[in-house]
């Protein structure tokens, strides 16, 4: 499945420092969805990378981290300019990374 997000409108209008996302122009955010009922998944797996793959050409360098795995480096570059303020306010609000589901770059 395939989900398209337009983001658009007040999200847009946003100042990037002003938030933690980099992205403030409109774009579309595609969320590749693979679900199975039997067997072991790996044709539907399978369909995901391919269809992630096909996708990257067109991909922003970043996304919603939300919708990533774990360690993905795009999740890293969603924050952009961002990285470092967001570092700060982490560790002052986590210092023991109880939070921590996607790493930020150091």
């Amino acid at each position: 499945m395939l989900n398209v997000h337009h983001a658009h409108g007040a999200a847009t209008r946003v100042p990037v420092p002003e938030t933690a996302y980099a992205y403030r122009d409109e774009h579309l955010v595609v969320e590749i969805i693979g679900a199975w009922a039997d067997g072991d998944g790996a044709a539907e797996s399978a369909w995901v990378r391919d269809t992630e793959r096909r996708l990257d050409g067109h991909a922003l360098p970043g996304g919603w981290t939300n919708l990533m795995a774990r360690g993905d480096q795009r999740a890293r570059d969603a924050y952009g300019i961002n990285t470092g303020r967001l570092l700060a306010v982490k560790s002052h609000y986590d210092p023991d990374g109880v939070f921590t589901a996607i790493p930020l770059p150091t």
